[in-house]
């Protein structure tokens, strides 16, 4: 299968074939260049080193089958199997033989982007020779970024007869698309991504889609790897429309995919932390609603049977690593906030939510502790984010629990009277109130913590701490006093605020009704105002017992209802500056928006920006780290690009992505290695 002799003939053209072997030029005794690290990008055999040929009649005599030997031996060997095919066009037989060694020869070298490329234009030109008998299934394998010639075939034959494509061909048209570039949960969760399209594609399009057939008509050039010929095989199409001006199935598709994306999102992120966990219970629970219902899972229909049990039984309350241990089926070594975030979502699907959920929270569950499930009204959907009013409010019913633990004991009057301030906060959605409800359950048994709320509060300004500390005594006079106990927990509060201790005695008398004022002793103009009974100390002034009518105030303070009910008001207004009250005391783990933002950078081409002429261009540079002038510019010609044009757009592009060009000149031009580095690893995880 090779070309020996003296002469071979370029079409149309001076000088030998790049793969032809003459016999009388040297050829070096040892030392092989096995590596090919001293061949040009367009090896000659005449023009190569004599190492260089010493290496590649060693490969030939070896049966082509070390695969240690450099690819540039594959291209030379290559260059006279596409000549034999298109320029002589051997016959039918010794076609089939040339094909099947090209098959073997893709498998060897399908790691290099370059070789594989090649191989595949060949491979589709051979299909052509055949009368091109597909009518295949769709596929969805291709590295390269352009449609498979075969499916760019059936779709055209689908769309000339006036066929519907149905939701694969249409996928496949899409997915492999040079303009289309799938994101991080399509791409990991294809096999889910491609059922849900189909489902979404159904329900729209139940007939088909229907697409009009273009006055365009497909075309093929065959532009040799060699550089040495181009044939023209459009002739040998047939009359078939070109998919190239058609963009409406495609805007189709990319509405349908995105949507397909986002309902994947929660169970990819799920598949990026546990690899095979496709088919457990806990990723099947984080599936679409409608995917799901295709797959049935008995597991799934016990885990939601003992939520309710525990619901209607325990009140919602379990141990943390029982509920885990549950989903995951075996117990947690420690409590992640990935992992309850994942049992939340899994629990959202029978409209089960899960308190404190890590994303809505002062802070996660540790081991040992409890937490709440409670029913969850209105669409589960609405656990994924929450009002600029809930984050005000959390703070505002954990600053109630935190007082109301004040004396060591919670009274259900207590309880209660938290539970009526989260009725009448109008704002929150009925999905809000009820975890709000059930957060409050969880601060029941678990007190937050004066070093959690500080946490929370650091960093504010001192008008907004004060406005803080307000919120805090409204909450605590929330049914129109406040006790001795409570008071020595506003104080604490109002420290941890970094607020004076008598900030708080001046709030709480600027709160006080009218009467309450009028009748506190500290209208008195001999008696001071009692805010808690008097305590033992070494030294000092004895204070006055107090009246038997004015016993209570030293008890507790009466406030004005009015004021109090427009403090609670206001927590509104603070809302905006809590928005990282829900970050978490787990730096390692980033947030979900980060996660979400980096798979979304990682999953979108590089290329995106660059046009599809230079596309190719920019692929074949990246596979080596430098090139010579003279080979740049035939690399340029040879993808149909002027070589100054084709290097200003390349170093532009790359300029604005990393600030730094995409070739440096330095005698040759060398090829960031930081951009080799991005293209490599897009084309590995760019597509299934």
């Amino acid at each position: 299968m090779i070309y020996v002799g003296h002469q071979l003939r370029v079409q149309g053209g001076q000088g030998n074939e790049n793969c032809l072997i003459n016999p009388d030029l040297k050829v070096a005794k040892d030392d092989p260049d096995t590596g090919a690290d001293m061949m040009p990008y367009w090896p000659s055999y005449s023009r190569i080193d004599p190492r260089s040929r010493l290496a590649y009649l060693q490969w030939l005599a070896g049966g082509r089958c070390d695969e240690g030997y450099g690819v540039g031996y594959a291209f030379l060997f290559f260059y006279g199997l596409e000549r034999r095919i298109l320029v002589e066009r051997c016959r039918r037989a010794e076609r089939a033989q040339l094909t099947s060694e090209l098959h073997r020869l893709y498998g060897m070298y399908e790691h290099n982007g370059s070789f594989r490329r090649y191989a595949s234009r060949l491979l589709e030109a051979i299909a052509i020779l055949e009368g091109l008998d597909y009518q295949s299934d769709p596929t969805f394998e291709n590295a390269s970024n352009r449609i498979p010639f075969n499916t760019e075939v059936d779709i055209a034959r689908k769309i000339k007869a006036g066929e519907p494509l149905d939701a694969d061909w249409l996928l496949a048209w899409w997915w492999h698309h040079p303009e289309s570039y799938p994101r991080t949960p399509a791409v990991r969760a294809f096999p889910e991504f491609r059922r849900l399209f189909q489902l979404l594609f159904l329900d729209r399009y139940p007939q088909g889609l229907h697409v009009r057939q273009p006055k365009r008509r497909m075309q093929h050039l065959y532009r040799a790897a060699s550089d040495t010929f181009e044939v023209d095989l459009t002739p040998l199409l047939g009359d078939l429309p070109s998919l190239d001006t058609l963009r409406a199935p495609l805007n189709v598709a990319a509405a349908i995919a995105e949507r397909c994306t986002d309902q994947l999102s929660t169970y990819s992120r799920f598949l990026g932390r546990n690899p095979k966990g496709r088919g457990s219970l806990e990723g099947h629970a984080l599936l679409p609603d409608d995917l799901a219902r295709l797959i049935p899972n008995p597991e799934l229909d016990a885990l939601k049977n003992w939520a309710r049990e525990i619901i209607k039984n325990n009140g919602g309350l379990v141990p943390v690593e029982e509920l885990i241990a549950r989903l995951e089926g075996r117990s947690p070594e420690k409590v992640g906030r990935k992992a309850l975030a994942s049992t939340s979502e899994a629990l959202a699907r029978f409209d089960v939510g899960l308190a404190p959920d890590p994303r809505f929270a002062l802070r996660a569950p540790k081991m040992g502790e409890p937490v709440v499930l409670f029913d969850m009204p209105g669409d589960a959907a609405d656990l994924a984010e929450v009002s600029a009013h809930y984050p005000g409010a959390l703070l505002a019913i954990m600053l109630g629990a935190f007082i109301a633990h004040a004396d060591g004991e919670v009274s259900d009057a207590e309880r209660l009277r938290l539970e009526r301030e989260i009725d009448r906060l109008d704002a929150l959605a009925d999905t809000e109130a009820a975890r709000l409800k059930a957060n409050l359950a969880w601060a029941m048994q678990v007190p937050p913590s004066l070093s959690t709320l500080r946490r929370h509060l650091r960093g504010l300004s001192e008008e907004m701490r004060h406005q803080m500390g307000r919120l805090a005594i409204a909450v605590a006079g929330s049914d129109g006093r406040v006790d001795s106990a409570e008071v020595d927990a506003l104080t604490k509060i109002y420290r941890a605020l970094e607020l004076k201790d008598d900030q708080v005695f001046a709030d709480l008398n600027g709160m006080m009704s009218d009467a309450a004022r009028q009748s506190s002793p500290a209208h008195r103009p001999h008696e001071p105002v009692i805010v808690r009974p008097a305590t033992v100390v070494r030294q000092g002034y004895r204070i006055p017992q107090a009246e038997p009518e004015t016993a209570q105030a030293a008890i507790a303070i009466a406030l004005d209802r009015r004021k109090i009910d427009a403090i609670m008001a206001d927590t509104a207004k603070v809302s905006h500056v809590l928005d990282d009250i829900f970050k978490q005391d787990e730096p390692e783990e980033p947030s979900f928006h980060e996660e979400e933002e980096r798979e979304a950078a990682v999953s979108a081409s590089i290329l995106a920006e660059l046009d599809s002429d230079h596309r190719p261009l920019v692929e074949e540079l990246a596979s080596r780290p430098s090139w010579s002038l003279e080979e740049f510019e035939t690399l340029a010609n040879h993808f149909g690009l002027m070589p100054g044009g084709a290097l200003e757009t390349v170093n532009e592009w790359a300029f604005t992505k990393w600030d730094e060009p995409l070739l440096d000149d330095d005698g040759d031009l060398l090829v960031s290695p930081v951009i080799i580095e991005a293209l490599t690893q897009t084309g590995q995880e760019g597509r299934p």
